[in-house]
């Protein structure tokens, strides 16, 4: 069985998010008359983002042809809508994100999960030893 697995169509696509995502339902299309398969598709301008829409899109109803786009214009707001433990690596990492959250203005941490978008504000370095990272390499996902 497939589980997921990563496409870069940057080449076929010229760079636009609306041609890789012409591609993610031509492809689609062709897994369910070939061989019977439903897939999830994620489309971004980049690998992270792909794969959070992806999971998205598994799991929301309301994304049609399951297929989930997220284009430079719409990213903040995905980001905003995501748990940071959504990150690859970070699932883990409860403690630590909470003492991130508790780091951030009063008025926003009543209630408030911590959010992709609420990393942006550490820079790689910080995040790497706030998160007890053994690289940055994680935490430079969030700014890539």
């Amino acid at each position: 069985s497939i589980d997921e697995c990563y496409i870069d169509v940057t080449a076929f696509s010229c760079g636009l998010v609306e041609r890789g995502q012409e591609i993610a339902y031509g492809l689609q299309q062709h897994l369910r008359s070939e061989q019977s398969m439903r897939v999830s598709v994620g489309v971004s301008f980049n690998r992270l983002l792909a794969k959070l829409a992806s999971a998205q899109a598994k799991k929301d109803p309301e994304v049609i042809g399951r297929v989930k786009v997220v284009t430079h214009e719409a990213c903040h707001d995905f980001l905003c809508s995501l748990p940071a433990s959504k990150l690859p690596g970070l699932g883990q990492k409860g403690a630590e994100l909470e003492r991130l959250r508790s780091l951030r203005p009063e008025e926003e941490r009543r209630g408030a999960m911590v959010a992709i978008s609420n990393l942006q504000r550490f820079s790689p370095a910080q995040l790497r030893e706030l998160l007890t990272l053994k690289s940055d390499s994680l935490a430079q996902q969030v700014w890539d």
